[in-house]
């Protein structure tokens, strides 16, 4: 009898420490995800910035004038 209630109290040990982690391992994934994708966002919106600067420093032209070219 001692027996079948100490390999049922593992049983169900087991059983508690697997359904932990079953629960806990999409946690786990979600502390391992957010902070991966905060820095990927934050590079690509400086990115962004970045390239937006660099086009607004560049010529300006304002129109399109044949006179240029043909006098």
């Amino acid at each position: 009898m001692t027996l079948i209630s100490t390999l049922t109290g593992v049983t169900a040990s087991l059983a508690a420490v697997a359904a932990g982690f079953l629960l806990g391992l999409p946690l786990l994934a979600l502390a391992l995800i957010y902070p991966i994708a905060g820095v990927l966002g934050c590079t690509a919106c400086q990115w962004a910035l970045e390239q937006r600067e660099r086009l607004a420093a560049g010529p300006q032209l304002a129109y399109y004038s044949p006179r240029a070219y043909f006098g």
